[in-house]
């Protein structure tokens, strides 16, 4: 898209910023208000667990990680899940704010550099939505969230990689314990061609558990794939 066709849309439908919704001038390309920027919740500015990325005390691995298998290599967010990336992430759900990918792509994309920045990735796969919101949303936040990330990174995104089978519930009506019982064997590849040997990014919006990252990874190494890591836009304290 051309500088003057972006400021011409822009004037007709003024953007806002992805995390309060604010209006922001015709001309500004990144759309975050001064006042989140300041006050966004950086993960970065924490110690961290050394896989799953989520702020600890010490900054070694957490206790959930220490005791269960991890199938990704780690797993990074730029933000802790709560004001104002919460509300970012909780609006991003919807199919009419699909257009804040974007800028919430460019600190994924970020976080992803400075936590995986030796890693040679060879694509950029999503985690697969359920069922039952696709068929009433018809709108797949992790793709769009992973199709900007790719693009950022200068990466192919792989679509379509993974599908759900069977009925899941909700994951987040759901016990710690639960969650993992209620993606296992959840999910399945498609084409195990098109990931063998390869190093993936694994994309979702949110980071609660990891058993969704975790349950993804597995059969994406189990059909082929070399390596599989995962960053989301936020994750949630331990």
């Amino acid at each position: 898209m051309s500088k003057a066709m972006e400021l011409l849309l822009n004037a007709l439908f003024p953007p806002k910023c992805v995390f309060c919704s604010v209006r922001l001038p015709i001309n500004q390309r990144i759309y975050v208000c001064a006042e989140c920027f300041d006050k966004l919740p950086y993960c970065r500015t924490e110690k961290r667990c050394t896989h799953c990325g989520k702020p600890t005390e010490d900054g070694g691995m957490c206790k959930d990680c220490l005791l269960r298998r991890n199938y990704t290599e780690g797993i990074t967010s730029p933000f802790v899940y709560k004001e104002p990336a919460k509300d970012a992430v909780v609006a991003f759900k919807k199919r009419d704010n699909a257009y804040r990918g974007r800028t919430l792509s460019l600190f994924v994309a970020e976080m992803v550099r400075y936590d995986f920045g030796g890693v040679d990735f060879d694509g950029v796969v999503s985690v697969p939505p359920r069922r039952l919101r696709m068929n009433e949303e018809g709108y797949d936040q992790a793709e769009c969230l992973a199709r900007h990330t790719a693009r950022r990174l200068g990466l192919t995104y792989y679509p379509n990689v993974m599908r759900q089978v069977g009925n899941m519930q909700k994951q987040s009506t759901l016990s710690h314990n639960a969650r993992f019982d209620n993606v296992r064997g959840g999910f399945a590849v498609r084409c195990p061609d098109r990931i063998k040997g390869k190093t993936l990014l694994l994309i979702d919006d949110v980071c609660t558990t990891g058993a969704t990252l975790e349950e993804c990874a597995k059969i994406l190494r189990e059909s082929g794939a070399h390596r599989v890591y995962a960053a989301t836009i936020a994750t949630t304290l331990l």
